[in-house]
């Protein structure tokens, strides 16, 4: 059993909501064998999708790289919920938790594990035993997890999500901020930090507030009968709630 990412996602996969709007990714699949790497990958991978029997990333071979299976899989918080999604009874990630829950042993790593005594919510089926392999690297993965990552090209895909979606005094403020946090981070030394620099709080300040200010006009303009506007509010959604989420972590101290 492994995290939701690590499966293909059907509804990812048809109904066209790419990782990156602005690659046009899945347009190839209707037109001429691409030239790319990357497209020749996302054709290989459509038609894996007929074929597997479990979605299993670790299942197609040869593999992809991570660009390349983000387009057509989701995280826990991009994933619209197996009672909402048109997919969800063909679902790979909940038929493996389905044949999970009725195992007698079930095959894990150590991330799900991580994720399932961190997060407070059960992601494993309930266990009385528990017997870990490599336990000398269970916290180096259990600090991975509970680690947060900021980047720069991170933000720049969250304001790209969610642009169309918030009115425009929103999306030129997170756009702003965004920017601003990209200076900062260009000025940035390499190495560790015991505390944060006044230019960089003020530069994550900013970016947490218009993160909330984004997801505040998101939630206002949802509109349920739309699935697969919902699909894409979802992602763009998670997107900018890590943001916010990794901002405040870190200007809290």
């Amino acid at each position: 059993l492994k995290g939701r990412s690590n499966y293909l996602c059907l509804h990812r996969l048809h109904e066209g909501v790419p990782q990156d709007e602005e690659d046009g990714l899945f347009d190839q699949f209707e037109a001429a064998a691409p030239s790319s790497k990357l497209g020749q990958d996302l054709l290989r991978m459509r038609d894996w999708s007929s074929e597997t029997e479990t979605g299993d990333r670790d299942d197609l071979t040869p593999g992809v790289s991570d660009r390349a299976w983000a387009q057509i899989s989701v995280s826990s918080r991009e994933c619209l919920g197996a009672t909402k999604c048109a997919y969800g009874a063909e679902c790979f990630a909940e038929a493996a938790r389905e044949r999970a829950k009725l195992a007698d042993v079930v095959v894990t790593n150590h991330a799900l594990l991580a994720i399932d005594a961190i997060e407070g919510a059960p992601v494993l089926p309930s266990h009385e035993v528990l017997i870990v392999d490599e336990a000398h690297e269970l916290v180096s993965r259990v600090t991975g997890v509970a680690t947060g990552e900021l980047t720069p090209a991170q933000v720049n895909r969250a304001v790209r999500r969610s642009a169309k979606l918030v009115n425009e005094k929103a999306a030129d403020a997170l756009q702003t901020a965004a920017e601003g946090f990209e200076r900062v981070m260009e000025l940035a030394l390499p190495g560790r930090l015991e505390e944060v620099p006044e230019d960089l709080g003020y530069a994550l300040m900013a970016l947490r507030d218009a993160a909330r200010t984004v997801i505040s006009a998101i939630g206002a303009t949802r509109d349920k009968s739309v699935e697969d506007e919902n699909a894409v509010r979802k992602q763009a959604l998670a997107s900018v709630e890590s943001i916010h989420c990794v901002a405040e972590r870190i200007t809290q101290g």
